[in-house]
């Protein structure tokens, strides 16, 4: 049944909202100052598209064979998950000439109860599930396509360093998109600073 397997994603969505909620509390659609990623170096990411024609909307990362963890906003459109497909493996979003990319249809979207689609941006809750319609092989290009590490529960991640990686606007809003994936070491914020921020 699918039903366990769907149980135990909105557990580590659940996990993952609680650990992530203040980098996510913040965020915005850019990696401003990233540093050009090599091929493969974060073989999770995932390129979060809509449309036939494959139209880069966000970035989502691969947490195992079936699921992927993306935010809220990036699918509170109102349009049904068929709508959407993600590619793995792929390290330039335009061109897919390097890496090893792979294109998957997206079979269900479980976006946090809390979200609210015309809430605030910083919002509680931006975080959602994507769910496969197809098992994705991670034998086929281990160096490009692998599922990120998840967080022990309760881990602590205050103050400590992190990678962001996607193709989000290098210079601010209203810029062109990197085709290459980049990446930006940046800070982790206790709750309590978020929110004064």
């Amino acid at each position: 049944s699918s039903y366990l397997p769907t149980r135990r994603m909105l557990c580590v969505l659940a996990v993952l909202a609680l650990v992530a909620s203040p980098a996510l509390a913040g965020r915005m659609p850019y990696i401003v100052n990233g540093i050009p990623s090599l091929p493969g170096q974060f073989p999770w990411q995932a390129s979060l598209e809509m449309g036939g024609v494959g139209q880069h909307i966000c970035g989502a990362s691969l947490v195992s064979e079936d699921w992927l963890v993306t935010a809220s906003h990036c699918v509170a459109m109102g349009v049904p998950a068929a709508y959407f497909s993600v590619v793995l493996g792929a390290w330039d979003k335009d061109s897919y000439t390097q890496g090893f990319p792979i294109r998957y249809a997206v079979d269900e979207i479980i976006m946090h109860p809390k979200y609210v689609a015309e809430g605030e941006p910083s919002q509680e809750g931006d975080i959602a599930l994507i769910k496969l319609k197809a098992s994705v092989d991670l034998t086929v290009a281990p160096k490009f396509i692998a599922t990120i590490a998840l967080p022990e529960e309760n881990e602590n991640f205050d103050h400590m360093e992190c990678v962001i990686s996607g193709w989000g606007s290098l210079y601010g809003a209203e810029t062109p998109l990197p085709n290459a994936l980049m990446y930006l070491p940046v800070g982790v914020l206790t709750q309590e600073e978020c929110e004064m921020a």
